[in-house]
């Protein structure tokens, strides 16, 4: 299918720039076809995969503010420096031995079920909103620690205080073979609200990283680097479980513990990315109000980068990776790469590490505008949702599993 590129470009709080080439979409928004000549070099994610011989797209232009001073994540498409996140004074990366593509990525990405994605979504939304600090929650949270230990990972709790009462977030972590040390962090809320079932708001961002996490799970699947799968409490009270997340746990990176062991319980941040809403994209309201009972024709999965952050520059890059990432390995919805991410819990990382958000909608522009008319509500239940409503949400597991495997050198063994 036609993979059409949305890409707004902020260059002022009044004034937005298209780059060369740009059209009107059906929408009514700015987009332009990837353009050609990418030579595959790190800063031109969507160079040549294995799965798609045509050029990818360029970056674009310089968003970030602070030249120089971030890190740049892998290019998922050709050999290229893994670098540490810097510091929040913008010190030196370090860099790890090249880390190319590898087929593995479409190995994996062929192993995704939908009636799983689908089945843990309508588990999730089985135990209600999952309010933080609920009974609902606790329930919810027990069944994804058995879970997420049935496919064997060792569960580990973050634990933080919120209005006196104690807070848990939920991580397992894939130990790279090569750089232990080192790790992408891939998250989804598990709290909820709105007196419904938070089925998509955020049970399908749930569901979405526990599936990514189990194709990483067997031994005979193998990362240079380490993946962490979080599961975040209070988002909804404004991301202070991910905000308590990088306050704890921000200056223990890479520091191995004990010393001497090859154990890192925090290894250093490579970006990360966060899950919210994956599910419905239906386009704006009516005039009466109402909604299309269908995903509209335009449906993708939006991939923000936020430009104002200290990390910009490195997490656009990184949306341009899964951009490609859903180009080779998605089977039925393009991605759209925008660059005001917003109100999810990859804020808390954005000024130290590339951070980017997958979502059904750009979160402020569209879903803030009315497009889900389910967000915070009791009609957020499984039973709300089609079949391409799900499988907008499998396309978005699809890139994110296929960027991640890239960037982080997955092998198979047999």
């Amino acid at each position: 299918m036609s993979r059409a590129l949305v890409l707004v470009l902020v260059t002022s709080a009044a004034s937005s720039a298209c780059l060369a080439g740009c059209h009107q979409s059906s929408d009514g928004g700015r987009s332009t076809s990837p353009p050609n000549g990418s030579d595959g070099s790190a800063g031109s994610p969507g160079a040549t995969t294995e799965n798609d011989a045509s050029p990818g797209p360029n970056p674009g232009p310089d968003l970030n503010p602070n030249p120089g001073s971030t890190p740049e994540p892998a290019d998922a498409t050709s050999p290229a420096d893994i670098p540490a996140a810097v510091d929040d004074a913008g010190g030196p990366s370090v860099d790890a031995p090249a880390i190319s593509a590898t087929g593995a990525a479409a190995t994996l990405v062929a192993g995704l079920s939908i009636q799983r994605f689908r089945d843990n979504i309508k588990t999730v939304a089985s135990f209600g909103d999952r309010l933080q600090g609920s009974t609902k929650f606790d329930n919810a949270s027990a069944w994804l620690d058995q879970t997420l230990s049935g496919i064997g990972y060792t569960v580990e709790h973050h634990s933080f205080t919120y209005q006196g009462g104690r807070r848990i977030n939920t991580f397992v972590t894939k130990v790279g073979s090569k750089f232990p040390d080192r790790m992408y962090i891939v998250g989804g809320h598990l709290d909820g609200r709105g007196n419904g079932g938070g089925a998509d708001d955020d049970g399908s961002g749930v569901s979405l990283v526990l599936e990514v996490a189990r194709a990483f799970a067997a031994p005979t699947v193998q990362t240079d680097v380490s993946i962490r799968f979080a599961f975040w409490c209070n988002e909804e009270t404004g991301m202070d479980g991910s905000r308590a997340y990088v306050s704890d746990r921000a200056a223990l990176q890479g520091v191995e513990n004990p010393p001497g062991s090859h154990k890192f319980p925090e290894p250093r941040w490579l970006g990360m990315i966060q899950h919210d809403m994956m599910l419905f994209d239906h386009g704006m309201p009516r005039a009466d109000g109402s909604m299309a009972k269908e995903q509209r024709p335009e449906a993708d999965v939006n991939i923000e980068f936020q430009s104002l952050a200290k990390s910009a520059e490195g997490a656009q890059k990184l949306a341009w990776a899964f951009y490609a990432a859903n180009e080779a390995y998605a089977t039925d919805y393009p991605a759209a790469v925008g660059p005001h991410m917003t109100n999810t819990d990859s804020t808390p990382f954005m000024d130290l590490v590339p951070a980017i958000s997958l979502r059904e909608n750009e979160r402020g522009r569209e879903i803030g505008a009315g497009w889900d008319p389910q967000w915070h509500q009791p009609t957020d239940v499984y039973a709300t949702y089609s079949d391409a409503d799900f499988r907008l949400g499998l396309n978005a597991a699809q890139t994110t599993l296929g960027a991640i495997g890239r960037l982080t050198g997955a092998t198979l063994t047999r």
